[in-house]
C-alpha cells in the first residue's frame, strides 16, 4: 500500500491491525485522539491510486487532471502543509 494510503488508513483505524472504517462520525472527529493526530512528512510523491478529489489538496498536481467537482477543493485537507512532499 502506498505511503499516503497507509497513513490515512492508520489515522482512521480504530486500533492497530484493524482495517480503517471509512465513515463520518462527528463524535469521533471531535475527540482529542482525532484532533491530536499527526502526519509524518511524505518521503515521496503520493501514488495517483491513493488520491481523492474530495480530500487531497494536491489532487490536480498528482493526477494531472482537473478535480471533477472543483467546489470541493476548498475543503480538501490532506496532506496538511507540514506533511506534504
Amino acid at each position: 500500500m502506498p505511503p499516503r494510503c497507509r497513513a490515512l488508513a492508520a489515522l482512521l483505524s480504530p486500533s492497530p491491525g484493524v482495517p480503517a472504517q471509512w465513515n463520518y462520525n462527528k463524535e469521533f472527529r471531535a475527540s482529542p485522539e482525532f484532533r491530536a493526530r499527526s502526519f509524518a512528512r511524505e518521503g515521496s510523491p503520493p501514488d495517483a491510486e491513493c488520491i481523492s478529489y474530495t480530500h487531497d489538496r494536491d489532487y490536480e498536481a498528482v493526477s494531472g487532471v482537473q478535480r471533477p467537482a472543483p467546489h470541493l477543493a476548498s475543503s480538501a485537507w490532506c496532506p496538511p502543509p507540514p506533511a506534504e512532499y
